[in-house]
C-alpha cells in the first residue's frame, strides 16, 4: 500500500524556534500521509549526501506519539523541508508542498513585519516552545495535545467565519461584474491575517471584562457609601457616654 493512503493529509504545522520558522519530521509525515520512519530514513539519506554546512537544517529532536512514547525525530528549517520534499513526487505531493511553502511564507512575513492590529496574534501564537524544568507526565502531555487540537479547530472556525463575512460584505457593496468581484474576493482572502480574524473575539472578551469591572466598581462604590452612612449615624464616644 502506498504511503499516501495511510492517513489523510492535515494542515502544515510550523513552530518558531530561535526566531526561525520550523517544522518536524513527524508533522511532515502526517501532512503528506507518510510513515514517520520512512521520512526519517529519507532525512538520514539526505544527511549522508549533504555537506556539513547543510546539516543544521536537520536538528535531532523527539516527539511524543499518541501512546505517550518519546520517539526520535528531526526539526527542519525551510531549507531542510525543501531538500526533503524534493523526493516527494506525484500530483498530491505537489499540492502538499505548495501548502507547506505557503505556510512558511506567511509565517516569515508575519515575523518580519510589525503588526498594527489591536491584538498581536503573532506574539501569542508564533512564540517558540518554552523549555520545561521538569518532565511532564504522559497524561498531561496528551491533555495538552487534545486541547491544542480543540483550540486549533476553534481558531479555524473563527477564521473561516471572518473570511466568509468579509467577502460577503464586500461582494454586496461592490457593483461590479462577477469576475471582478471574484478577483476582489480572492485578493481579500490572500491579504487576510490571523490577527485580524481573531481580533473580534479578543475585543469581545475585553469588552466583557470592562463591563464586569464597571459592575464591580459600582458595587464597591455602593458599599463605600453604605459604610459612610453607617459611620455618620454611629454615635461618637462623647455621645455614647452621655446616653448612658
Amino acid at each position: 500500500m502506498a504511503d499516501t493512503a495511510l492517513i489523510p493529509a492535515i494542515a502544515p504545522v510550523l513552530t518558531v524556534v530561535d526566531g526561525i520558522p520550523t517544522t518536524t519530521s513527524a508533522d511532515v509525515a502526517r501532512h503528506f500521509g507518510k510513515r514517520h520512519e520512512h521520512v526519517m530514513d529519507s532525512i538520514r539519506g539526505l544527511l549522508a549526501q549533504l555537506p556539513e554546512n547543510a546539516h543544521p537544517n536537520f536538528r535531532v529532536s523527539e516527539y511524543t506519539d499518541p501512546t505517550g512514547r518519546k520517539l526520535p525525530a528531526y526539526t527542519l528549517t525551510r531549507d531542510g523541508f525543501t531538500l526533503l520534499a524534493m523526493g516527494f513526487t506525484g500530483k498530491r505531493a505537489l499540492q502538499f508542498k505548495l501548502a507547506y511553502i505557503d505556510a512558511f511564507n506567511r509565517m516569515e512575513a508575519a515575523l518580519h513585519q510589525p503588526s498594527a492590529l489591536p491584538v498581536d496574534a503573532r506574539a501569542m501564537l508564533l512564540t517558540g516552545p518554552h523549555e520545561l524544568r521538569a518532565a511532564l507526565p504522559n497524561e498531561v502531555k496528551q491533555a495538552i495535545n487534545r486541547k491544542a487540537w480543540d483550540m486549533a479547530h476553534e481558531a479555524y472556525e473563527l477564521c473561516r467565519q471572518y473570511l466568509r463575512q468579509r467577502v460577503a460584505y464586500e461582494a454586496q457593496t461592490c457593483q461590479s461584474p462577477p469576475r471582478v468581484i471574484e478577483a476582489m474576493a480572492l485578493r481579500l482572502i490572500d491579504e487576510a491575517s490571523l490577527g485580524a480574524a481573531l481580533a473580534p473575539r479578543q475585543r469581545k472578551a475585553i469588552d466583557d471584562m470592562r463591563q464586569d469591572m464597571r459592575l464591580y466598581v459600582a458595587l464597591a462604590e455602593r458599599h463605600i457609601r453604605e459604610i459612610g452612612q453607617l459611620t455618620e449615624r454611629a454615635p461618637t464616644p462623647t455621645e455614647h457616654r452621655s446616653q448612658k
